[in-house]
């Protein structure tokens, strides 16, 4: 309990004392958590004690930004005798809309369309792979920081802590035609970094 006490104190100290973060330039990052499942691929498949992860690039323009981002999660057999391991691996591109709320945290929505693949590494009910497209909706949280560098300070870099909570539709179909559908709601905490121009 003290440490988490000492975080928090620590984040509002950050960020009360660092400069205003938002600035157009291109951003790239990462971030871990993990995901659930609804459909089909509930009945199939169990996330349970697996990990998913996000990684995005994009630009930003003020408070919009374009998107590209490759997503998923790891996956296993609902049924535990079955002892098969799959993952994700989705491809996707979004617009995402910040909304500040001061000047340094901003909560944002997102849209995009994706195409996934279901691999199967590993045994299992399912020996083939599946593919198919899909779209991907999401919120979240963002704290940002801005450095200026240069001769002049005149270039900015910026560092965010993001918390994003989206949920994926899918409709994949392996080799043979057959469908499964469903839904993927996923959690991730990450950090962008950013150039600004």
């Amino acid at each position: 309990m003290p440490r988490l006490v000492l975080a928090g104190v620590t984040m509002v100290a950050v960020v009360t004392l660092a400069r205003p973060a938002r600035a157009d330039g291109a951003y790239f990052g990462l971030g871990a958590g993990a995901a659930r499942l609804d459909g089909d691929l509930d009945r199939l498949f169990d996330t349970s004690g697996e990990v998913g992860g996000r990684f995005i690039g994009g630009l930003r323009f003020d408070d919009t930004a374009l998107e590209v981002s490759f997503f998923g999660t790891d996956l296993h057999d609902a049924d535990a005798g079955l002892h098969g391991s799959y993952s994700t691996f989705s491809l996707g591109l979004g617009l995402k809309q910040y909304v500040p709320l001061n000047d340094r945290i901003s909560i944002y929505g997102r849209v995009g369309l994706d195409h996934t693949w279901l691999k199967n590494l590993n045994g299992g009910l399912r020996s083939s792979d599946l593919s198919g497209r899909g779209f991907d909706l999401g919120t979240g949280m963002q704290i940002d920081w801005r450095w200026h560098w240069g001769r002049d300070a005149s270039r900015t870099a910026s560092a965010s802590l993001w918390l994003d909570v989206g949920q994926q539709r899918l409709r994949l179909e392996d080799p043979d035609r057959d469908r499964i559908t469903g839904r993927i709601a996923a959690v991730n905490l990450g950090f962008t970094f950013q150039l600004g121009w």
